[in-house]
């Protein structure tokens, strides 16, 4: 639903795999390139405001916490 409603807004195309028709990769659009250069950035800053709070080692623990969630075995 996500990648739909990306498309119909003209942010993203798809593109059936040349090598498997199971597989659709999606690109970025012009226009979708161009709104995330222009919304990055301040996404950006606003999750560097969000985590100052954290001393320099919760943050690494943070960073290792969030790895550790992110694999999937």
């Amino acid at each position: 639903m996500v990648v739909d409603n990306l498309e119909k807004h003209g942010l993203v195309r798809r593109e059936t795999s040349p090598l498997d028709r199971r597989i659709t990769i999606v690109h970025l659009t012009a226009a979708g390139e161009a709104l995330i250069k222009d919304v990055f950035p301040r996404h950006v800053a606003a999750i560097t405001e969000e985590f100052s709070v954290l001393t320099p080692e919760e943050q690494r623990m943070f960073g290792r916490l969030c790895k550790k969630l992110g694999k999937v075995e």
